[in-house]
């Protein structure tokens, strides 16, 4: 099961009211597109040969990584600049899965005696809604497949399966799919299935994503309302 927790009451509120303006601004229709291309982080060449683990408290560019998983030993979200000696050297789709400079890759493990599923998930830190677009995605060690899961409030909304190339890049687009009827989302599950003896995992790159913008009038809305809450909380 997973699950994600509000620390105290203050984050809880503004949770609350992040959300509700994500749900008024989905609803008028406004929106504004960003593309994760992780080309502004920091280099790896100093801190480790295999790239810089990322951890669940760790946001880039608004989003955070977060992994679970069905065995005992895991290994989280990296990243690494191109071109990185060592990864070249073990496997060449770590050069052919990155756009430009930089690349995400996910976890894995090595030579599992049987076949699993380890899912990697994408959110906001303030888990508000967001719609998933497009994301390049290649896979290291063989063939692959992934599947993607759309969740809103617990529920799982949107979903797709692709199998993706260790030997070329393969965009993962939602159009056409569940995704473009159930688009907004709080959160996005990439599943990799891994077959057995084979230490499988997959590099993304370019991830297209919309955010709701709220109009003004939906602003101004959300103020009155906290403001009103305020009051509440200042009478009692």
């Amino acid at each position: 099961m997973i699950s994600f927790h509000i620390i105290n009451q203050t984050d809880r509120f503004a949770a609350m009211i992040a959300s509700s303006v994500c749900c008024l601004a989905a609803s008028t229709g406004v929106a504004s597109a960003g593309i994760l291309t992780f080309e502004n982080l920091p280099s790896t060449s100093n801190s480790t040969h295999r790239g810089q683990a990322i951890t669940d408290q760790d946001t880039i560019d608004g989003f955070q990584f977060v992994v679970t998983w069905t065995l005992d030993s895991p290994n989280s979200w990296a990243y690494y600049n191109v071109p990185n000696p060592y990864l070249n050297s073990v496997n060449p789709a770590y050069t052919i899965g990155a756009n430009g400079t930089a690349a995400m890759f996910s976890g894995y493990y090595e030579n599992t005696s049987s076949p699993n599923t380890l899912d990697f998930i994408i959110a906001r830190p303030d888990w508000s809604l967001w719609k998933f677009n497009q994301v390049v995605l290649t896979s290291v060690w063989a063939m692959g497949r992934v599947e993607l899961l759309g969740y809103r409030n617990g529920q799982q909304v949107s979903y797709l399966t692709q199998n993706i190339s260790n030997t070329q890049q393969t965009m993962v687009s939602a159009n056409g799919s569940e995704f473009g009827a159930n688009a907004w989302i709080d959160f996005l599950i990439i599943r990799n299935y891994v077959g057995a003896g084979v230490a499988r995992d997959f590099i993304m790159d370019d991830m297209s994503y919309t955010l709701p913008v709220p109009a003004p009038s939906v602003l101004a809305m959300i103020g009155i309302a906290a403001c009103g809450s305020r009051r509440r909380r200042c009478r009692g």
